[in-house]
């Protein structure tokens, strides 16, 4: 026996003694061994049967080395744990990227390490690459987290937020509901849930899932922010804002807080207001899309200069945002500034080509300039992404007036009551159309809609042109 404050030096000699012992004692054993395989002895030829019963013996004789396998292994374990925690700190610290080199020295020694450490490296690994947008990757780790450990909550929470991320809305609302079966005041559970039924439009489930978190906890900033989101979402600006001033009380820090206020108060048509809250934002200077919300505020005021100013702020930060250029182009065209608008539409256009309504107002500039042809081009654009688009084809049947061309006006004119059948103003143009090419008896059906319609201005022309 080996008592208790045994040196390293002491604990080696007296399992030297112990070994030599041990094999003065098993000789017939290890001749044996030896004999059948016909080869000189050599520790590395041991085979699973002989190495079994060496090593029960081996316990057997000198169960200072079992104890000190235990101890061993129990140590390992704490050493793996403590750099679980290490890796917990430096999540605070340094941040995940250096988190995640220690979760991963773990996993990758995932056969030393005890399960429950494990499973809460890939937990945590799962986490960060979470935090880091590698959506994937955290689903997969929280994957292994779960199987090695069925109820495990916090990793059921951590995959349903990735996979609502994922805009997997459906299913992460399933791993919140499994997080919330094994923990029923979840408080994190229930405001994720309440996220993925809010992108679902389900606003009921949405609605129940926040009050049931406030419930748990009534302090809880990041809920009442998502409850701003909701009632913003169906319009109720008011309850909006109240939901936003509780934010501002509890947790101030909560990106695109002013932002969404601002939002709220545009719903209300208060601009000034929603003015105020983003440039009391210290972090608008720096923040493209406040920038770009306090111009279009402006804008709606009709204050052009102080619209075209933070529109122009915000495409010195981001010049590859097409938002920006398309609401300073609607700003250069409202005050008359159509050459100017031109090449922001233009700008706006080549960052995104899947919106009709930059080439239709790209379109209307040039027709305001009497450039018709290339009215008529972006005209086009318009209508090709969207067919249905009645405002592109008006303006490009009056281009294609413009430019004599008659029938093709007729055509797009035609289209145009297609999609409004009703539209007395369009009847009545085509209608002049029709005149322009000695067609009266069409040109009378059209203007004899257009009054059916509402339409005033035909009298005069039904009086000269459809005497019969």
């Amino acid at each position: 026996e080996i008592p208790i404050g045994t040196t390293e030096n002491d604990f080696t000699s007296k399992f030297d003694e112990c070994l030599t012992k041990y094999f003065q004692e098993n000789a017939d054993l290890l001749e044996d061994f030896a004999i059948s395989i016909n080869t000189e002895f050599d520790l590395s030829s041991l085979g699973e049967e002989f190495g079994i019963k060496l090593g029960q013996n081996l316990v057997q004789t000198c169960p200072a080395f079992l104890e000190r396998l235990t101890d061993s292994k129990e140590m390992t374990g704490q050493r793996y744990y403590e750099k679980l925690i290490e890796g917990n700190s430096l999540i605070q610290t340094d941040g995940c990227l250096s988190a995640n080199k220690l979760y991963s020295e773990l996993i990758t020694n995932a056969s030393e390490v005890p399960d429950s450490t494990l499973a809460t490296a890939f937990n945590n690994r799962g986490y960060c690459k979470f935090q880091l947008g590698d959506y994937y990757g955290s689903v997969s780790d929280l994957n292994e987290a779960i199987s090695m450990i069925p109820n495990f909550a916090l990793a059921f929470n951590h995959r349903g937020n990735s996979k609502r991320a994922l805009g997997d809305y459906k299913n992460s609302i399933a791993d919140y509901d499994k997080a919330l079966e094994i923990n029923e005041n979840y408080h994190a559970a229930l405001n994720g849930r309440g996220l993925s039924n809010y992108y679902l439009g389900n606003v009921d489930l949405a609605f129940n899932d926040y009050q049931k978190a406030l419930e748990i906890d009534s302090s809880s900033g990041v809920v009442y922010f998502n409850l701003g989101l909701l009632y913003n979402y169906i319009e109720d600006y008011e309850s909006a804002i109240i939901n936003f001033e509780k934010v501002y009380s509890l947790s101030p820090e909560i990106a695109d807080l002013s932002y969404y206020t601002s939002q709220a108060y545009g719903g209300l048509e208060l601009y000034d207001d929603a003015i105020n809250v983003l440039t009391n934002d210290s972090l608008t200077v720096n923040d493209e899309y406040n920038l770009t919300e306090i111009g279009k505020y402006y804008y709606y005021l009709g204050d052009y200069d102080k619209a075209i100013e933070y529109q122009t702020k915000s495409i010195e930060l981001d010049s590859n945002w097409y938002y920006s250029f398309l609401f300073r182009a609607y700003t250069y065209q409202d005050s008359g500034l159509y050459e100017q608008a031109l090449p922001d539409f233009d700008k706006a256009f080549s960052l995104d080509s899947t919106l009709s309504e930059i080439p239709f107002y790209y379109g209307y500039s040039y027709f305001k300039l009497g450039e018709y042809e290339n009215a008529v081009e972006q005209f086009s654009k318009a209508i090709f992404i969207n067919a249905a688009y009645a405002e592109a084809f008006d303006y490009r049947a009056r281009s294609k007036v413009e430019l004599e061309d008659y029938l093709g006006a007729i055509d797009d004119y035609t289209a145009s009551i297609k999609e409004y059948p009703n539209d007395d103003q369009i009847y009545k143009e085509r209608g002049d159309v029709y005149l322009k090419l000695d067609n009266k008896e069409n040109a009378c059906t059209d203007f004899l809609l257009a009054k059916q319609f509402g339409n005033t201005e035909v009298s005069e022309l039904i009086t000269e042109s459809c005497k019969d």
